[in-house]
């Protein structure tokens, strides 16, 4: 019982997500839909979890996809308080992670 409402809990928290960063100019919101749906991807059962894998094939650490999923919260929370230049310069820092994990195909 507690998993099934953990589970419902993450959905919530991903549908919300997902539009909270509308308050934020479209060129932005099209940006931060891309790190979502990488960062949506990393499914980490447990926090010690050696690798993580996204959907680009991109692998982290358990630890690194909870840091990128609550930076992207922080990013939501910053567009829809009306704070686009906070809300970037935390985008920037997810963007770099990713970036630094991107697998060459």
């Amino acid at each position: 019982m507690p998993s099934k409402f953990l589970s419902c809990i993450l959905v919530a928290c991903a549908v919300s997500l997902s539009y909270a960063a509308e308050g934020c100019d479209g060129s932005f919101t099209e940006q931060y839909h891309d790190c979502v749906r990488i960062v949506d991807s990393l499914r980490p059962d447990k926090a010690g979890q050696a690798r993580v894998f996204a959907v680009d094939g991109s692998e982290f650490t358990a630890g690194q996809a909870r840091w990128l999923q609550g930076q992207l919260h922080k990013v939501a929370q910053a567009c829809a308080r009306g704070d686009q230049p906070q809300a970037a310069q935390l985008l920037a820092e997810v963007q770099e992670l990713l970036k630094s994990h991107h697998r060459a195909s």
